[in-house]
């Protein structure tokens, strides 16, 4: 008689030395649509990023204290003579980057506060600086190796903006003053004046700023240049603002003798309806000692 082979069932799992088998798992599709119309150009100041340097006290933070809902994220101790909405609110400034950050998811939910200063913007990246340095063990950026904390304090700075205005947010810088000496082709040299930001943060809130002004004093007046030349650092995106009615690109704007005149110089020139251009004048000079103007309150 023949012998029978039975089949005989295999062990599974853990005791036959197999794996188990994979389950599937349905991921959803994303559809991918191309844009079909162009993004439309801002036509608000407020939605400007913006960053205004110039000599202490001048008005700075007083100029960007008569825009509406504003909130000064304060990094240096100032506006003491100022009636403003602030961060901290019983302190004079943040001591530390941590303290700040925790703020931000409050400020991209309120409707109460639709601008954002950071003052200045000097000691709020050096903050974030210290704070990297602290979270991975370093007593300076540098000993990360090939500019890796350099680039990491920049992330961490990003990431705080990128929140900031993908809630919508407007977001003001303010930097102090300083000049450097620059060298021409030709072997001559000037000065330029620019913000005294180091040069990292500078190359980074430069080229996210549609606006870079310089506030100062021509003689006895003060005036906001948007338009520079060697001796000034200024930039204006905007291709659709700050033109006189007959279609001429504005280089400065008279600041008046009070905060509110300024605000409203500011706000005509962003509304093309600022009479001359303002060219820049040998009153402009680094090298020179400029009378400041007094100061309506």
């Amino acid at each position: 008689m023949p012998a029978v082979k039975r089949a005989v069932p295999r062990p599974s799992g853990a005791a036959a030395g197999t794996a188990k088998p994979a389950v599937a798992v349905t991921r959803p599709r994303i559809e991918l649509k191309l844009p079909t119309e162009r993004s439309v150009v801002s036509n608000s100041i407020d939605e400007q990023i913006m960053l205004i340097y110039g000599e202490p006290g001048i008005g700075k933070s007083s100029l960007l204290n008569e825009f509406e809902n504003i909130l000064f994220g304060m990094f240096e101790p100032g506006v003491k003579n100022l009636s403003v909405y602030k961060l901290p609110e019983k302190e004079p400034a943040f001591s530390k980057w941590a303290e700040f950050t925790p703020w931000v998811p409050a400020i991209c939910k309120t409707n109460d506060f639709a601008k954002l200063v950071f003052d200045t913007s000097d000691m709020a990246y050096r903050q974030c600086t210290v704070h990297v340095c602290e979270q991975n063990g370093w007593d300076h950026v540098s000993e990360a190796g090939y500019a890796k904390g350099y680039d990491r304090s920049d992330e961490e700075f990003l990431k705080q903006l990128t929140k900031l205005s993908a809630a919508g947010k407007g977001v003001f810088f303010t930097s102090h003053l300083k000049s450097e000496k620059y060298e021409r082709a030709n072997g001559t040299s000037y000065n330029r004046l620019m913000p005294s930001l180091q040069s990292r943060p500078a190359q980074m809130i430069v080229g996210l700023s549609d606006i870079v002004a310089y506030y100062g004093y021509a003689g006895e007046e003060r005036r906001l240049w948007i338009g520079g030349n060697d001796f000034i650092l200024t930039k204006c995106k905007p291709e659709s603002n700050f033109f006189t009615p007959d279609g001429e690109r504005i280089i400065s704007i008279p600041m008046g003798t009070s905060h509110e005149e300024a605000f409203d110089n500011l706000m005509t020139a962003w509304n093309n309806e600022q009479e001359d251009a303002g060219g820049i004048t040998k009153l402009v000079n680094p090298e020179r000692r400029l009378r400041k103007a007094p100061i309506k309150s």
